[in-house]
């Protein structure tokens, strides 16, 4: 597992903003479970007003978690909001050469 900061370096250094807003289950270190993670693309030119909204990758802790109705939920918000698209993704799965996600 991979600590929030850690999270925060490997997205800044994926062209995302780091961790924009970090909500846990329980503030309490020895009960924490889950996070949710909020980051945005960086764009290099500026997005004309107006433009339509683009894709969303949500990036889960386990396969089953993708499943998992908060997950669930949470994408079908993402796309009532007008994004084009939402998938998930399980972060094993990602190629980080960087960190040791085990």
């Amino acid at each position: 597992m991979i600590s929030e900061t850690q999270w925060d370096c490997v997205l800044r250094e994926s062209g995302f903003s780091g961790t924009d807003i970090v909500l846990k289950d329980t503030e309490e270190d020895d009960l924490h479970e889950i996070s949710i993670m909020i980051s945005t693309a960086e764009v290099t030119n500026s997005p004309i007003e107006g433009t339509e909204k683009s894709h969303v990758l949500l990036i889960c802790e386990s396969s089953e978690q993708i499943e998992e109705q908060l997950t669930v939920a949470i994408s079908e918000q993402i796309l009532r909001d007008g994004f084009k698209s939402c998938a998930s993704v399980d972060y094993h799965n990602l190629q980080c050469p960087d960190v040791d996600i085990k």
